[in-house]
């Protein structure tokens, strides 16, 4: 699959309410040196404690009981 299709196929795959975020990336300008900053950022590799581990488990179990809401929802809820 060529680098065209394969983004092709990753834009088909977002959920409706995640297009806005996306288009937002899309138009952000690469000189602009925050938008590099968070583009070139290295991967978070802090090992996790045993707490977060737990944290994360916790969320992983409601995330899979209960389902999750999308970020729309979460902003509206928080009033944004």
């Amino acid at each position: 699959m060529t680098s065209r299709a394969e983004l092709h196929e990753l834009v088909d795959m977002l959920p409706e309410c995640e297009l806005e975020s996306a288009q937002r990336i899309r138009r952000a300008r690469p000189d602009d040196p925050v938008v590099r900053a968070l583009l070139t950022a290295p991967i978070d590799d802090e090992p996790v404690s045993d707490y977060e581990r737990e944290l994360l488990d916790k969320a992983r179990e409601s995330m899979r009981s209960e389902g999750g809401i999308s970020t729309a929802e979460l902003l509206q809820r928080l009033g944004l």
